[in-house]
């Protein structure tokens, strides 16, 4: 290595304790010289990712014990060419996966010496796979009725128009983004789907379903807010009770299982129902 020479690392390999998280990073080129890395008294610059290969096995690995205290990076990433490869053995089709992803991640110290991450604008899932691990592992604070899923078909994307998190204080993250539902059913399971059910029930007595498919092409707002996710417009029908019946919730999660939902329910339908 040459003191005034950018850096590079080839076939880089990264294991978690469980090994259900892999990733292989084919190149990392860095733009400062070595110097830099030696003593960054003014933080690394821009640091390139070319094609990391990462494969995630759900569950999740939680982790045990408090967070590891690292002082804060001052650094730019550009990842270039991310691929994922998801294995979720509850699934209909236990693989799914990204390709082709472009990311920009920017991570900074705050006044307190707390390290912050920011992500540039993007849309880093498009038309993937949806997997009950997937909904377990996040998407159920955006769409709280993807909790506990017993099955899933379709595809859904995701955009993120802004992201900043502070990881002394991850609940205080500030998020807003897009959750695009291209075509989604699932099997009905959890407590929510269950009281949403008694409500129907009340319209459509002996009318019990197991089936919940969301609306086509339809676009979820979402941001987070008070420690938690909240949504709007999340839309979904209920094929074996009627083809008309189209619900809707709006409302809040927080990380901590706590929920603020407002269920709607269309009157004309009711109202056809009950004349």
């Amino acid at each position: 290595l040459g003191w005034i020479q950018p850096v590079e690392f080839h076939r880089m390999q990264l294991r978690s304790l469980q090994e259900r998280t892999v990733v292989d990073v084919d190149r990392i080129v860095t733009v400062e010289p070595f110097w830099r890395f030696a003593f960054p008294t003014g933080g690394f610059g821009r640091i390139r990712i070319e094609r990391p290969d990462a494969q995630l096995t759900f569950p999740l690995e939680q982790r045990q014990g408090p967070p590891t205290k690292a002082p804060p990076a001052d650094v730019d990433l550009e990842i270039v060419g991310l691929r994922v490869r998801f294995e979720d053995p509850a699934a209909l089709d236990s693989s799914a996966s990204l390709q082709g992803v472009d990311l920009g991640v920017h991570l900074r110290p705050n006044d307190k010496g707390d390290q912050v991450v920011e992500l540039d604008p993007c849309t880093p899932i498009r038309r993937l796979t949806l997997t009950p691990g997937m909904a377990q592992a996040g998407l159920l604070y955006i769409a709280p009725i993807l909790a506990d899923l017993a099955w899933t078909r379709g595809e859904f994307s995701l955009a993120v128009d802004a992201c900043r998190v502070d990881l002394a204080d991850p609940a205080g993250m500030k998020l807003k983004g897009r959750f695009s539902i291209h075509h989604v059913e699932f099997g009905a399971r959890n407590p929510i789907l269950q009281e949403i059910g008694k409500t129907v029930q009340t319209f459509f007595p002996n009318k019990p379903f197991k089936r919940i498919r969301l609306a086509d092409e339809s676009v979820v707002a979402f941001e987070a807010a008070d420690g938690g996710i909240r949504h709007r417009d999340l839309a979904f029908g209920l094929p074996e009770v009627s083809d008309r019946l189209v619900l809707r919730t709006r409302g809040w999660v927080g990380f901590d299982q706590r929920l603020d939902l407002v269920l709607e329910v269309p009157l004309d339908v009711v109202a056809d129902r009950l004349a």
